[in-house]
């Protein structure tokens, strides 16, 4: 085989690998991808439990966009922010505790699952002590080569009026 053609086809294997996670949910099998996509959103309290907030660096997609916005606000404008800030925060807690409810997945497209869960989390820290959050989380769940990873997040609280 020449060079040319050992480098074609070496091309053509690592396109071919690249789409083959995603290519396994067809866009006729809506229904399974949504399934599979909801049972990896149900798994990541159980993440968080074990691996406190650097868990979350294993659910993020790694070499696609990545975002996470919380209130409209932009959190983490890329995976690199995430991974700046997340080791930091995890050395001041000491526990976390998610809970998700009422989770939805719609196929929005082959291999991206929209989710969209109500929450309510407890963070207990060494610093500021106990952190308490609820609201709705959507989020974009999309198949890699690792299997599902997360490309966006956006957490919503409600507004908590302190009577001023």
């Amino acid at each position: 085989m020449s060079a040319r053609r050992a480098a074609a086809l070496t091309v053509w294997i690592a396109a071919l690998a690249a789409c083959a996670n995603r290519a396994a949910y067809p866009a006729t099998d809506a229904v399974r991808l949504e399934a599979d996509a909801t049972a990896f959103v149900a798994s990541i309290p159980d993440v968080l439990a074990e691996r406190g907030p650097t868990g979350w660096l294993d659910l993020f997609v790694a070499d696609e966009p990545f975002d996470m916005l919380s209130d409209g606000t932009v959190v983490f404008a890329d995976r690199a922010a995430a991974e700046a800030f997340l080791p930091s925060f995890a050395a001041d807690v000491v526990r976390m505790d998610l809970h998700l409810r009422e989770v939805r997945s719609i196929a929005i497209g082959e291999g991206a699952v929209s989710v969209a869960a109500l929450y309510d989390e407890t963070i207990d820290t060494r610093g500021a002590g106990r952190l308490e959050f609820g609201g709705a989380v959507s989020m974009v769940v999309v198949v890699t080569s690792d299997g599902f990873r997360l490309r966006r997040l956006h957490w919503s609280s409600p507004r908590v009026d302190d009577g001023a």
